[in-house]
């Protein structure tokens, strides 16, 4: 097939309607929240594995209609590492994310009419290679160090 038939069928798969529909901040944050609900069933599986215990919570179930949720973190009776919290509340322009151990940013989507895709910011920058985030990476940014703390994050609790 020629480079430009190649063009040309590429062109009339790609359904720019739908991707710019996918850019809104609700549809957003409707894709966000299942990626996160993934991510926080999966770290749940793995919590025992790893010899955590930790229990991840969505607390209230995810609403896309409401527009907010938060990923709370139970750990064990006797450990060393606080219960902590994520919090991810949509508005009309953007996703906030709160982090309660320390640290909040913001989400906002750019529909880019030249790719035809959907350009994530996390306030209001690209990576570092001048490429938009995807899905995971922002719920990673999210949730890291809230399935993932380490012993020189501030969520410790004192040892006495």
């Amino acid at each position: 097939m020629s480079a430009t038939m190649n063009h040309i069928n590429s062109s009339l798969n790609h359904d720019w309607v739908r991707g710019q529909a996918e850019c809104f901040i609700p549809t957003l944050f409707t894709t966000l929240a299942k990626r996160v609900l993934r991510d926080v069933e999966e770290a749940g599986d793995w919590s025992p594995l790893l010899g955590r215990g930790f229990q991840f919570i969505l607390s209230p179930p995810i609403d896309a209609i409401r527009g907010r949720f938060t990923v709370v973190r139970k750990s064990p009776p006797n450990s060393m590492i606080l219960d902590s919290a994520v919090e991810f509340i949509r508005n009309d322009e953007s996703i906030r994310v709160d982090c309660h151990q320390g640290g909040c940013f913001r989400i906002t989507a750019h529909w880019n009419p030249e790719t035809g895709n959907c350009d994530l910011r996390i306030d209001g920058k690209l990576l570092a290679d001048e490429k938009p985030y995807a899905i995971w990476q922002i719920s990673q940014k999210a949730l890291s160090s809230l399935i993932f703390p380490r012993p020189d994050d501030p969520v410790m609790r004192a040892q006495f």
